[in-house]
């Protein structure tokens, strides 16, 4: 086997046979190949390279390395009013706007999440570009959300919004990448099986508001982890609101907003950090929100590495 760019071989298997991976059903068998260096996933990206395999005097091509990416996308957490780093779908977030952050393999930030609810097998958009005969132990669905994300700190975050039909409580809301716009991401259940493809996925709770209009999720931030505290605030009509986050002896360390606002549901997110972008000391910190009808402080704590 060789994996070839044009007529030059970048790749090829370092031993003369393959070895026998496992058995699908019925004849059908996967063989492992072992190539004598490793592919990066910018080749595994790259359009035009393809796989030559000689068997029996006969050459058989398959174009683009690989039909399903493993270890492109590593998700990092996901956080609201609480933060999770486990996918399996055994942990829960309260159906609240979510952020999801991500650490890409490529160099390549052209990446998109999408997200569906409840589905039993992993799961791929119409956009990804697979096999005629799909992939094995997956299907397309239609009906999924999409999200692009955003470059930050060399890491891309999502923010999937908690009015989302795919995100309901109640439900396993379940995600998964598409790279450079073909390429369909998975994890593993089993990292020994290459072939145990899944999504990311956890369960979607209730939220019990807090008084005033005012709830504060996550108050427990460590900035250096790029954790965020979030804030949903309801405006029973228009006026100026202004949110401030300030030490215990009131002094101003970030203001969060300061404008007219419409009656509703407003979300804002506070990473730890003061007007110039620093991150702040340990310790204490009091959230000011000021508007119409409403006048309420939350107090949130900030550790550190």
């Amino acid at each position: 086997m060789e994996i070839k760019n044009g007529g030059s071989t970048i790749a090829e298997n370092s031993s003369t046979l393959p070895e026998k991976y496992k058995t699908i059903s019925g004849p059908l068998a996967v063989w492992k190949y072992t190539l004598n260096k490793n592919i990066s996933a910018n080749e595994i990206l790259q359009k035009g390279l393809k796989i030559e395999i000689k068997h029996f005097n006969k050459t058989y091509n398959k174009d683009n390395i690989s039909d399903v990416g493993i270890g492109l996308t590593d998700v990092l957490f996901a956080a609201n009013s609480r933060t999770i780093r486990d996918f399996s779908g055994e942990k829960d977030l309260p159906k609240l706007n979510t952020m999801i952050v991500t650490a890409l393999a490529g160099t390549s930030n052209n990446v998109k999440l999408y997200l569906s609810v409840d589905n039993p097998v992993f799961w791929y958009p119409p956009s990804a570009q697979v096999p005629t005969d799909g992939i094995i132990g997956a299907r397309k669905i239609d009906g999924s959300s999409d999200y692009s994300g955003e470059s930050e700190g060399g890491k891309i975050k999502f923010t999937v919004v908690d009015t989302d039909s795919n995100f309901k409580e109640g439900g396993t809301a379940q995600f998964m990448f598409l790279y450079d716009g073909w390429l369909p991401c998975a994890r593993l259940k089993n990292p020994s099986d290459i072939l145990s493809f899944d999504v990311w996925k956890f369960v979607v709770i209730g939220v019990r508001h807090q008084r005033g209009g005012v709830s504060i999720f996550n108050n427990v931030i460590n900035p250096d982890k790029g954790e965020k505290t979030s804030i949903q605030i309801f405006v029973q009509k228009k006026g100026t609101l202004t949110i401030q986050v300030m030490t215990l002896d009131g002094n101003i360390v970030k203001t969060l907003e300061r404008s007219q606002k419409s009656g509703g549901t407003h979300f804002y997110y506070w990473d730890g950090k003061n007007n110039s972008g620093v991150s702040v000391a340990r310790g204490m910190y009091f959230i000011r929100i000021a508007g119409p009808d409403i006048d309420e402080t939350r107090k949130v704590m900030v550790t550190r590495d």
